[in-house]
């Protein structure tokens, strides 16, 4: 699995599933460019902070648009204790969201699942389909973010996993005990 893959599969797991700009331009093109191509990562808002890249601190701050030349064209900075005032690239700004819910059609594809596709908790929790394994048909589930402080809800608010006679449950792996 690839790097910007296997971090696709870890941001899934986050609240804010995106990837900045910085963080886009250390991977290898044809990763990103796989992803955006599936859909799986779509253009978002602009950053509204970013990390200093004027002094060691490597601290973020947050953006402010600031005229600097000609009237109506603002340019974006942040405040550096170090230095005052830091330009960023608008570039930098740039983020790129998961896109779960396709994330979630595309697996039900791959897996060749049938029966409905239902989203039983947004951004979090999608009841797949079904397929015959092991014997038996099972019902497959997407969850995402199972390790965040909040997932005990998710197992109230979705009794279609508790319902399920014989569930396949899908996290990332980090979220295996």
């Amino acid at each position: 699995m690839s790097d910007l893959v296997r971090q696709f599969w870890l941001r899934c797991e986050e609240a804010e599933p995106v990837f900045t700009a910085d963080e886009i331009r250390w991977t290898r093109p044809e990763q990103f460019d796989l992803l955006c191509g599936l859909g799986l990562l779509k253009e978002a808002a602009r950053s509204t902070w970013a990390i200093c890249d004027a002094c060691a601190d490597g601290h973020t701050g947050e953006v402010m648009w600031i005229s600097r030349s000609a009237p109506g064209i603002l340019m974006p900075f942040i405040p550096c204790p170090e230095v005052g005032g830091v330009p960023i690239e608008p570039e930098r700004l740039r983020r790129w969201a998961a896109d779960l819910d396709l994330t979630a059609r595309k697996l039900r594809e791959t897996m060749g699942l049938v029966g409905g596709l239902s989203r039983l908790s947004p951004g979090r929790v999608w009841a797949l389909g079904r397929r015959h394994l092991a014997g038996r048909f099972r019902d497959f589930f997407l969850v995402c973010g199972a390790t965040r402080t909040d997932a005990h809800a998710l197992w109230a608010q979705c009794h279609h996993i508790g319902d399920a006679p014989s569930p396949v449950i899908l996290v990332d792996r980090k979220s295996v005990v």
